[in-house]
This record gives C-alpha cells, structure tokens and sequence, in this order.
C-alpha cells in the first residue's frame, strides 16, 4: 500500500468559511486557490503577504488562457475577495485576510460580458421572461429565473461558465414595478 505523504497549508479559518459563501466561477474558484496557496503556503517571509506573480505564471497554474485571467482576476479584486498591486513593473497578489470587506456577485453588480452570439440571445431571454410574468401577474423567483435559462441555453450552458454569474435583480426589479402599475 502506497503511503500518503501529508503536507498542510495553514489557512486562516475565517477565509476559508467566508470562501465557502462566496459565489465564483470555476475558472474564479482555480485563481482564488491558487492565490490562497501562493499566500499561505511558504515560509519565506510572513504568510498572508503579498506574491510576485507573473500573470503567465498564474495562468500556466491555473490552466486559463492569459488573456481570460486578467478578466477573473479583476472580478475578483472588485469583489474584495484578492488584493494585487504592481511594483516594478511586477504583479503581486495576496488574498484579501479582512472578510468582512468580501462583497458578494449581487451588491457588485458584476456584470458580464457575453459572446456576441449569445447577448442578442439573452436579451430576447430576458424580454420573453418579462413578457410572461406580466402576462401571469406573477414575479419569478432567482430559481425560477436560474433554471428558465440553464434550458434556454442548454448545450452552452455547460461550457461557458460567465453564465453562472447573469445578474437578474433588474429584471426582476423592472417587472415587479410593471406589475405595481
């Protein structure tokens, strides 16, 4: 039986319960862990301090393209969730200790920026959603609104993960003010 070597990466336990609450892509989840590693796991200067991190680096890590990374890594830095700075012409990035700063999708906003294909698509999603709660006097919930696309889009659905993330507060806000009036 081959023996299991146990190494272990001291994590704050207040990050690690906040990270369970904290709605993020996958692609989001693999950036956020690799930076909590990168953060907590030497013993080269104080933990929970910055990292040089070059983005090519990151992205080999976390196997995402450079170019979608930098995108995940601002949802994350607007979210709280991860600090970064740039210091001679350097990347550093550390995981953000103050939890309670975290924001959550919904109070950000954050929105996302679909394929082209796929925009016209939602937009037509959204204006048939609209149409059918005021028709039926009746406010759909978030699960309701959640499942309605995930068949909507079916196939897509599956392999492009910025769907996890659509923002339906405005929608749901704008028919309950039509059915208000």
């Amino acid at each position: 039986m081959e023996k299991i070597s146990f190494n272990f990466v001291p994590i704050p336990v207040s990050i690690l319960k906040q990270s369970f609450k904290m709605h993020m892509s996958a692609s989001e989840t693999k950036i956020f862990l690799m930076i909590l590693y990168q953060t907590y796991a030497f013993n080269d200067k104080p933990r929970g301090e910055f990292r040089k991190m070059s983005l090519s680096y990151m992205a080999k890590l976390c196997d995402i393209k450079p170019a979608n990374l930098c995108q995940y890594l601002q949802r994350l830095e607007d979210r709280n969730i991860i600090i970064t700075k740039k210091q001679d012409r350097c990347n550093y990035c550390k995981v953000n200790p103050k939890t309670e700063q975290w924001k959550s999708v919904e109070s950000t906003g954050v929105r996302i920026n679909f394929p082209k294909k796929y925009r016209k698509e939602l937009s037509n999603f959204k204006k048939c959603v609209k149409e059918f709660a005021i028709e039926n006097r009746k406010v759909p919930s978030m699960e309701d609104l959640e499942r309605a696309i995930e068949n909507y889009f079916e196939e897509e659905w599956k392999s492009f993960d910025c769907f996890e993330k659509i923002d339906f507060k405005n929608l749901i806000s704008e028919i309950k003010m039509e059915l208000i009036a």
